[in-house]
């Protein structure tokens, strides 16, 4: 399959855990959390929290983009606006590895959709070096990360920077409403192929038409995290806004 060719070196060994800690006997929850840090832009501290892993963009690994779905009313939508820069941290207790990612994120909803810059790929440059790692995210609103990638576990610790290749990292959000800013706009470099072309198979790869995905295939992948959310979630996006007061009439949501 053509995205295939553009498999992050990391993915696979993410991937490999993610299995491996939602089978695991001792996983109490069917589900992986991960901590997600953006830029405070009134204070400029750090801000820290909690996220559910929500799987691969596309539903396909060799996207290299893992996703996340936000409210458009909590601080890191906002924040992400303001300034895209974030870290991720990933711990797996069973198998004890940790997986850490830095960069940039864009954000993904029925008014924005991030622009794909395939120029490098285009170009041959599709192959990385043994010294360059990258990764990529998604949810109901969208986020792209480029950066550093560090995997640690008990007995070995490493660290690779990723440069702004064509599998640097994206972390998705995919939401229903939103808006944008001049940094949500800019495109970024990145191998994520339409999913009309990423599972064809090519004799020749230098007689490919690139394409990046489209509006259409971008709000079908909306739908699809949105119809993956549990009922009690969905209802969530419902309740009043957070951090207000409630009220008798924000009571009853």
């Amino acid at each position: 399959m053509l995205q295939c060719h553009f498999l992050a070196p990391w993915v696979s060994t993410f991937n490999s855990c993610i299995d491996n800690e939602l089978s695991s006997d001792k996983n109490n929850t069917p589900f992986i959390t991960f901590q997600l840090a953006t830029v405070d832009n009134i204070s400029g501290f750090p801000r820290n929290r909690t996220l559910v892993y929500r799987g691969w963009l596309f539903n396909n690994k060799s996207s290299n983009v893992i996703t996340f779905a936000t409210d458009k009313r909590m601080n890191k939508y906002q924040e992400l606006l303001a300034n895209d820069k974030f870290e991720a941290v990933f711990y797996f207790p069973h198998v004890r590895k940790q997986f850490r990612f830095r960069g940039r994120a864009r954000l993904i909803n029925d008014e924005y959709q991030p622009e794909i810059d395939l120029t490098a790929v285009q170009n041959g440059m599709h192959l990385m070096s043994h010294d360059n790692e990258s990764i990529m995210t998604t949810n109901t609103n969208a986020s792209i990360f480029e950066g550093k990638i560090s995997q640690d576990d008990t007995t070995n610790t490493t660290t690779t920077t990723a440069t702004n290749s064509p599998t640097s990292p994206i972390v998705c959000e995919c939401k229903n409403n939103g808006t944008s800013t001049e940094i949500q706009k800019q495109p970024i470099t990145s191998a994520l192929l339409s999913p009309s072309i990423a599972n064809d198979v090519y004799d020749d790869m230098s007689q490919i038409s690139y394409i990046q995905p489209t509006k259409e295939e971008w709000n079908e992948e909306i739908k699809r995290q949105w119809s993956n959310l549990s009922k009690q979630m969905k209802k969530s996006y419902r309740k009043p806004t957070p951090k207000q007061p409630i009220t008798d009439e924000s009571a009853k949501l």
